[in-house]
């Protein structure tokens, strides 16, 4: 089960007054929201006997967009969001406004369901992919000749992930989940994020002049890789069996990378001018690969060489193997 989903959105607002005494007024706001749901499965108390591999496979990916250009084409510069707001006066007050905001809700889960027995003359694989790209633009300009200018600009991400593959455990205590493979078993659950936000803002104004931003990004990712009995879950009564004349891989993965900046200017020819900018990043992560209690796991290792994460990191987030 694949599901891939590319995104861009391009908001922009702009106010203009020539007036001695008016007051422009510019604001964007871009929001994307996405709930998505990919599941593979072999459903429980199948049974499978086949000659060769067989492989359980949830896909899940979130793109950024390239930024098409009418009559041009393509402008090698993706985006999953570009919102920017301007306002610019010539004698009254100038304010401008932009705000992005993300909400992604992605669970993506692959398994071998409870009591199923499955023989396979070469590997079995059980896989959950799931990888995020959000590369992010927001900005505000406010200028004002003779008034006050403000410019603001808001960054939000809420990402919520879920990522996982397992062969269940069995509800019948004398007939467990079995998996007899000639080759090698993997039960792996990979999870990655990488996250670009940029924010910049600026407020000119012949008196007061002020300009604000913020970069908010909430992320709750869960990624998780397991044979046997699920201890979050209610407690069964039977339990999961694998044989295999290769090896047993059971692994999960999960990468971060956030890139957050926000900058403000507050400029001002006679009076105060002020400049804020904040950006906050919440990143709760559990990952775990485990084999529950009681299972059964027999591997000759006779099958071929499997790569294997070595726990090292580059420079990049990159786990070695």
């Amino acid at each position: 089960a694949r599901n891939n989903t590319g995104i861009q959105i391009i908001a922009g607002g702009v106010g203009f007054t020539l007036s001695e005494s008016g007051t422009s007024v510019g604001a964007a706001i871009g929001v994307n929201t996405i709930v998505n749901d990919t599941n593979a499965s072999i459903g429980a108390d199948t049974v499978i006997d086949a000659s060769g591999s067989v492989s359980v496979l949830a896909d899940t990916s979130i793109d950024a967009l390239e930024i098409e250009v009418p009559f041009i084409g393509g402008t090698d510069i993706y985006v999953s969001t570009l919102v920017a707001g301007a306002a610019i006066g010539s004698g009254g007050d100038a304010g401008a406004g932009s705000a992005a905001i993300d909400v992604i809700v992605l669970t993506t889960q692959a398994s071998i369901g409870e009591g199923a027995a499955i023989t396979a003359g070469g590997d079995v694989s059980v896989r959950a992919l799931d990888d995020t790209e959000i590369i992010k633009f927001v900005g505000a300009l406010a200028g004002s000749k003779e008034g006050k200018g403000f410019g603001i600009g808001l960054d939000v991400v809420v990402l919520t992930k879920t990522t996982e593959a397992w062969i269940a455990a069995s509800d019948d205590a004398l007939d467990p989940t079995s998996v007899t493979a000639a080759g090698n078993v993997t039960v792996e659950a990979d999870s990655a994020e990488d996250i670009f936000s940029l924010t910049l803002n600026i407020g000119a104004g012949e008196s007061t002049a002020g300009a604000g931003g913020a970069v908010v990004a909430v992320l709750v990712t869960g990624t998780r890789a397991f044979v046997g009995p699920d201890p979050k879950k209610a407690a069964v009564a039977g339990n999961a069996r694998i044989s295999t004349d290769g090896s047993v891989h059971i692994a999960a993965d999960s990468r971060t990378v956030i890139d957050a900046s926000a900058g403000s200017a507050g400029i001002s020819v006679d009076d105060s001018s002020f400049g804020a900018s904040v950006t906050v990043v919440v990143d709760v992560d559990e990952t775990s690969a485990f084999v529950g209690n009681g299972a059964s796991i027999t591997a000759l290792g006779n099958g071929s060489a499997i790569d294997v994460r070595d726990g090292i990191f580059d420079g990049n987030g990159d786990q070695g193997s």
